[in-house]
């Protein structure tokens, strides 16, 4: 697309709907941004994740105020108090849209999120949906006269309640808009996903809500698409691109991922500010899909060929980053980044004396080394994610971790001495576990308080697309048959037949997240955490845990 053409064309308003997921823009936005203004088509990002916070916020400025005032919001106590504040206004909140419950870490619809019909019911309506009202204050205002072409970002099942709410409101207000839906760099959904099992008879009512979808890494083709709408040309000619003439779209996998050296100044100065701490976070995602791709409850391998950008493009821009003041940390949203990346990444920080404060996620592989974890610090690495799961090595093999265990704890401790934040992810309920497993876990979980500044503990969830759906008989259980409504599948259904039952899944990870939530419910979000980790280092931040332990434990006693 030459630059003649592009001057005239109407701007691509990019959004992404709410969800309590992330208090910062997500890296699917980020990531069009950039390809947007490398291609010189004009864009505006409305973050209405964010905007809705402060919705809700409204009549309690105050509050606004202390999130984002160095003062209030680096008192501890100040901030604590802050977080009971927001509480109690989400249980006002939640006296009207019942039994929809919202928290600023939770929306439950109460409704399934997989039967398209009653997502549409609840998505044009008031009662019990909290974003009806929100999208109407901004409606019409919120589309400028010079947008033809709204793109919003999903990534997310949360977000589909307030997508089809956003979506109906569009197409009332602005009916000659051009819809589109994107999303795919991260999480264990993405578009392809999302339309894969629609039936015919259903895809008229989907098309009068969008008017097309962009399947996997369509980032990179919202420049086509931009044009194709701006010259009325056939939009089924796009590779890889859902519409409702298009059902069978020819899938073009792009080869070759890299956006991060496009994330330059002008495009981190589009990217709106969250309004909710004193300085931002930025999130980006270097690759998509998952080099290891074998984890056996993990549907990412669908998102396509794992792909990474350049070590240095990567190192482009984090200098672009190191130039700016206004987010303090960059946040790496990929899936895992290798231990052999990391140490490019960091030596190379420290050979052009970037000053970046970052934090990723990473596989517990015994590549890494206290000397790699201590090279990571020296080149401003705050906090590194690690998924455990399961220290048991029966269930680690039925999982496909790929961990050698003998090490994993010797990592964690060492990653945390050389003054790197370790945040850990372990599961309960994974088929075939027994109870007798999932507690020998949660001790071994417990042994690794003191070197973790946070643990979540997560249920299994069957997700259609991975190696346990396809397999069901090999993890024992018995995989339920979607019914002739549930086309939105994000998840399966299923029944154990060995190992511990669903209840006593549900009981034993009840009993541990209470033990989690005594020692770990300091921050609403991981960007306060990370925020605390940059301004005052790990020590104090693990002191803050400790004390808040031990007053725990007194209060107890």
């Amino acid at each position: 697309m030459n630059s003649k053409n592009v001057e005239d064309l109407a701007k691509v308003l990019l959004i992404n709907p709410p969800l309590w997921y992330y208090q910062s823009v997500p890296p699917d936005v980020t990531a069009a941004a950039a390809l947007l203004h490398n291609n010189n088509i004009e864009f505006e990002i409305r973050d209405l994740n964010l905007e809705s916070f402060h919705y809700l916020f409204r009549d309690h400025p105050e509050v606004v105020a202390q999130l984002t005032d160095n003062r209030y919001f680096y008192n501890f106590a100040t901030l604590q108090q802050t977080y009971q504040r927001i509480n109690q206004m989400y249980d006002r909140v939640n006296e009207y849209i019942s039994p929809s419950v919202l928290r600023w870490n939770q929306f439950d619809s109460a409704i399934d999120l997989r039967d398209l019909s009653e997502v549409l019911s609840l998505a044009t309506q008031r009662i019990g949906n909290p974003y009806f009202d929100f999208f109407n204050s901004l409606l019409p205002e919120l589309v400028p006269a010079d947008v033809r072409i709204v793109a919003i970002s999903i990534y997310h099942p949360d977000q589909v309640v307030p997508l089809f709410t956003l979506t109906s409101l569009l197409k009332e207000h602005h009916p000659h808009l051009h819809i589109h839906i994107f999303g795919n760099l991260e999480d264990q959904i993405n578009t392809r996903i999302l339309v894969k099992n629609f039936p015919a008879s259903d895809l008229q009512l989907l098309f009068s809500y969008v008017d097309s979808i962009g399947l996997d890494n369509d980032h990179y083709r919202l420049s086509e698409l931009v044009q194709a709408v701006y010259r009325k040309s056939d939009l089924n000619e796009l590779p890889s691109l859902f519409t409702e003439r298009q059902l069978h779209p020819d899938f073009e996998i792009i080869k070759d991922h890299h956006y991060t050296d496009k994330l330059t100044l002008p495009v981190l100065s589009s990217i709106p500010a969250s309004g909710l701490m004193p300085k931002d976070v930025l999130n980006v995602a270097a690759s998509v899909s998952c080099y290891w791709k074998g984890c056996t409850y993990c549907s990412i391998k669908m998102h396509g060929e794992y792909q990474k950008d350049s070590i240095e493009n990567i190192l482009q821009m984090m200098e672009s980053f190191s130039n700016q003041e206004r987010f303090a940390v960059l946040r790496f949203r990929d899936c895992c980044i290798s231990p052999g990346d990391l140490k490019r990444i960091a030596n190379e920080i420290i050979r052009r004396k970037l000053i970046v404060s970052w934090s990723c996620r990473a596989r517990l592989e015994k590549e890494f080394n206290p000397q790699l974890f201590e090279l990571l610090k020296r080149a401003g690495c705050i906090m590194i994610s690690f998924g455990i799961e399961t220290f048991d090595p029966r269930v680690s093999q039925m999982m496909n971790k790929g961990i050698d265990l003998t090490y994993a704890s010797v990592l964690i401790k060492s990653c945390y001495e050389a003054g790197i934040a370790v945040k850990l992810t372990a599961m309960v309920g994974f088929p075939t576990e027994t109870i007798e497993e999932s507690l020998a876990n949660q001790e071994q979980l417990r042994s690794l308080f003191p070197y973790c500044i946070d643990i979540r503990y997560n249920r299994f969830i069957l997700f259609e697309n991975s190696r346990i759906a396809l397999e069901p008989d090999h993890y024992s259980i018995q995989k339920h048959p979607f019914n002739d409504r549930q086309h939105l599948q994000f998840f399966c259904e299923f029944s154990r037949e060995s190992g511990m039952t669903q209840a006593e899944a549900d009981r034993i990870a009840d009993d541990f997240d209470k033990k989690i939530r005594e020692v770990y419910s300091l921050f609403l979000s991981e960007e306060h955490l990370l925020l605390y980790l940059k301004e005052f280092g790990l020590p104090s931040c693990m002191n803050l845990v400790n004390t808040e332990t031990q007053q725990e434990k007194e209060r107890r006693i």
